[in-house]
């Protein structure tokens, strides 16, 4: 037990010393690519899109539960205008746990989400442990912009402020603000 303690303490270390943040006024750093398994054990290789944006909503656990708000606003913004990679930061589950967590992800989430169990992929990225990190990413690669947090109009306008120009007009009426997580969404009257 003693060395178990030990071990999570070097890995929460090490992996605290992984996850840097890029100096502010410094240009975005294209990523290569992730290769990452889901929890039905499909290997997905993930790397920039020259036909699209793509955000990237990145986890752990506590941060798992701001995700849903942030899925909810991007696809009623964009519909299936970009492509959206979920990526579950668990590095921090012991090995022996892992089968029983990647069968809570079967139950919970029937979309591929990429389990990262090392924790190196999560730590290539400006990442904030404890909440959900979005990151708009461009067709070359690089991280455009970084909101950290539950969906709120703030982070959320900071987030498509910096999307709207990267893709293709929205054909009809597109809405100036969508109602936050926490507000119900009051339905449309027919005329």
């Amino acid at each position: 037990m003693n060395l178990l303690l030990r071990s999570l303490s070097l890995a929460f270390s090490l992996a605290a010393g992984a996850l840097s943040v890029p100096a502010a006024g410094t240009a975005p750093t294209p990523f290569a690519e992730l290769v990452l398994h889901d929890q039905f054990d499909q290997v997905h290789w993930f790397a920039a899109s020259s036909n699209t944006v793509t955000v990237i909503a990145i986890g752990d656990r506590p941060g798992s539960l701001q995700v849903d708000g942030w899925v909810a606003a991007l696809k009623q913004r964009y519909g299936g205008k970009l492509c959206q990679v979920g990526v579950a930061d668990v590095a921090a589950v012991p090995a022996p746990l892992r089968g029983f967590i990647r069968k809570k992800f079967k139950a919970k989430y029937p979309m591929p989400i990429l389990l990262d169990w090392k924790g190196e992929s999560v730590g290539r990225f400006p990442y904030t442990p404890g909440e959900a990190n979005l990151l708009a990413v461009d067709q070359r690669g690089a991280v455009l912009v970084t909101v950290t947090g539950p969906d709120s109009e703030a982070q959320r306008q900071k987030l498509f402020a910096v999307i709207d120009p990267l893709l293709p007009p929205v054909e009809g009426p597109r809405p100036e603000a969508l109602p936050s997580a926490a507000e119900p969404v009051k339905p449309a009257h027919k005329e």
